[in-house]
């Protein structure tokens, strides 16, 4: 079964393919993008996770409207 691992929208987005347990892809999108701490995924990286077939299951890292709460609460401690 194949499942992708995903961080994005943040700082240095990254996919990953596992083929049931087993690793069989991993890449920063800045590799494809050019773009550094790029925090998209791009057509170019996806293209090649689906070259090891269509996913399954998508996991994100972390819950998107919680890493965004994080971020808002760090940033707003930092300013005070």
């Amino acid at each position: 079964m194949i499942r992708w691992g995903i961080t994005a929208n943040s700082h240095d987005a990254a996919l990953a393919v596992f083929d049931n347990d087993e690793l069989k892809f991993a890449a920063h999108a800045e590799r494809s993008s050019g773009i550094k701490n790029d925090k998209h995924l791009n057509q170019l990286l996806i293209n090649q996770a689906l070259l090891f077939g269509p996913p399954k299951h998508v996991h994100w890292y972390e819950t998107q409207w919680l890493k965004r709460l994080r971020n808002y609460v760090q940033d707003n401690i930092a300013q005070h």
